[in-house]
């Protein structure tokens, strides 16, 4: 199996460009990132958001990941939650 590190290791190995990135959010500061939009997440999910917006004109997103607890669920809620 392939660790990918880094946004440059990503786009090498899959070919597909970078919508926008989140940073690791605390245990318990969940719910901050998801309410406040002026924070860092907050405004991580906004850049994701708009960034999908611009490309996709509408549909279904699919969020998935490799193992459990690598944030399926904030990254949804988040990106719903900056969509209105």
């Amino acid at each position: 199996f392939r660790t990918i590190d880094d946004q440059q290791a990503l786009v090498m190995a899959t070919g597909a460009p970078v919508l926008g990135a989140v940073p690791s959010i605390a245990p318990g500061q969940e719910l901050a990132a998801l309410t406040d939009g002026t924070s860092v997440p907050g405004e991580a999910y906004q850049l994701v958001t708009a960034s999908l917006r611009h490309i996709f004109k509408g549909g279904v997103l699919l969020v998935t990941s490799a193992t459990r607890g690598d944030g399926k669920t904030i990254s949804s809620a988040g990106t719903h939650a900056r969509a209105g």
